[in-house]
């Protein structure tokens, strides 16, 4: 924030015979310039990023025993649960590039004594506010389950080399929640 105030006076006199020559040249430059950023936002939030791996593999087997099997079941379960929220609150974000009061005062007396004579007088003035300014309360990103899962349930039941198998059974759930 800026606040200039300039003040500028002359006063000037000429006499004689000839009266004589006064010069006053007022000039005032002011520049204000200024940049502002604000920034709430470009976040990111992730509540669940994983890879989930659940596995199940069963076997049964002889092994080569030439005996009967009587009941052979196989009863598996891979199971995978995977859960996540995620959230982002940001405020205001609010940025002033230039906020300025400029005041200017010019004052010029003159005064001339005799026949003749003159003044030149020249009072100028520029001012430049100028301002940049962002704000940013955006740009954000938010995951709340962002998972692989993966289950499988893989089971066998071979007879090598017995000569029956009275009763095989496989019994599988692979099963995969995700929120």
């Amino acid at each position: 924030k800026s606040d200039t105030s300039i003040t500028q006076s002359a006063t000037g006199s000429a006499g004689g015979a000839l009266g004589g020559l006064v010069i006053i040249d007022q000039n005032a430059f002011v520049v204000n310039a200024g940049a502002a950023e604000a920034n709430t936002g470009g976040n990111i939030a992730s509540g669940n990023s994983s890879t989930n791996n659940a596995r199940t593999r069963q076997d049964i087997n002889t092994g080569g025993d030439p005996d009967p099997i009587g009941v052979a079941s196989n009863n598996g379960e891979a199971s995978n649960w995977s859960d996540g929220t995620a959230g982002i609150t940001t405020g205001d974000a609010s940025a002033l590039g230039n906020d300025s009061k400029t005041t200017i005062h010019q004052n010029a007396d003159v005064s001339i004594e005799g026949s003749g004579g003159g003044s030149l007088v020249t009072q100028g003035t520029n001012v430049i506010n100028a301002g940049i300014a962002v704000a940013n309360s955006g740009d954000n990103t938010a995951t709340g389950n962002e998972s692989f899962n993966r289950a499988r349930v893989r089971q066998d039941v071979p007879s090598t080399g017995a000569d029956f198998i009275g009763v095989a059974g496989n019994f599988g759930l692979a099963q995969n929640t995700s929120d």
